[in-house]
């Protein structure tokens, strides 16, 4: 028997209407033991109560040949994460980004110190350079 994919958003939607039973009604449309229904319910809970912070390029300029990918090293807010963590990075889409310039959701992990890296590619015909801390 083939089993239907509930994603994310239907999860949340869920969550939104059924509050105390959403672990219930979970596990009556797909097959999963009720405490997975409720660990995977607190997962949401916790990305919902997520408050976004902006990054920045680090402390070099950052230069992306024409084509390539680069690994680009960010520095997020002093205070924002005290221990290495797993992080889901979504750029603004609102972003300036220059001409050419794809950077997509990625997950990614913060180090103690602030540091993210996130792919970053150049899709122009020339060079893009990235001044530092912007």
């Amino acid at each position: 028997q083939v089993q239907p994919i509930i994603g994310y958003n239907v999860i949340e939607e869920i969550q939104k209407c059924c509050k105390d039973d959403c672990p219930t009604l979970l596990t009556k449309v797909m097959p999963v033991p009720p405490q997975k229904a409720a660990a995977l319910v607190n997962m949401i809970e916790d990305f919902s109560n997520v408050t976004p912070v902006s990054i920045r390029v680090g402390r070099k300029r950052v230069r992306l040949s024409q084509g390539a990918t680069v690994q680009v090293r960010c520095k997020i807010p002093k205070g924002s994460v005290e221990e290495k963590q797993l992080v889901l990075f979504e750029p603004d889409e609102a972003g300036n980004w220059p001409t050419g310039l794809e950077v997509g959701p990625v997950l990614t992990s913060v180090s103690p110190s602030g540091m993210v890296k996130v792919p970053v590619t150049n899709t122009s015909r020339y060079d893009i350079h990235l001044p530092a801390k912007t």
